[in-house]
């Protein structure tokens, strides 16, 4: 993790934990309001079995 000025860049685990957190506490809580962690337009990024990345942009 790199410190620059005292502070700490969170790494992409950090980031993917934080969120699915923060999501499926909302999901379990307030379902209702799950709607705002998306946008019109999203994107879904992941890894297909040989290593490359997979992105898809989705729209409402």
């Amino acid at each position: 993790m790199a410190v620059s000025d005292g502070v700490q860049t969170p790494t992409p685990q950090m980031v993917g934990n934080a969120f699915v957190e923060q999501y499926y506490s909302i999901l379990h809580r307030d379902p209702d309001h799950v709607h705002r962690f998306y946008h019109e337009s999203s994107v879904l990024s992941r890894p297909e079995e040989d290593g490359t990345m997979t992105t898809v942009t989705t729209t409402a």
